[in-house]
């Protein structure tokens, strides 16, 4: 009897009633991907893709939230943050 009883229980502990997922997202989930043939980084949350960064800019799916101001500041204003950040050129060279 104990021995049927021992069985019962390991029986209902594996049930797959009880294997139900929590809901919560896996980690593989929500990931971020690069691609060296296409040059680009892909954010993906929840497991859909939500944005692609690539030569040419930011692609978001949805909005993006900010609290203050954006602005563009155009390809010259880009290359002038990058000279104050790296007056020698260095982070070009790797």
């Amino acid at each position: 009897m104990r021995l049927f009883l021992v069985f019962t229980f390991i029986a209902f502990l594996t049930s797959p009633v009880l294997a139900q997922e929590t809901g919560a997202p896996s980690p593989s989930q929500t990931r971020i991907e690069t691609d060296a043939e296409k040059s680009e980084i892909r954010f993906y949350i929840d497991g859909a893709l939500s944005a692609v960064l690539k030569n040419d800019g930011l692609h978001v799916r949805d909005g993006i939230f900010y609290g203050t101001q954006i602005a563009d500041v155009g390809v010259d204003g880009f290359e002038e943050v990058k000279k104050a950040d790296d007056p020698k050129g260095l982070k070009d060279e790797e």
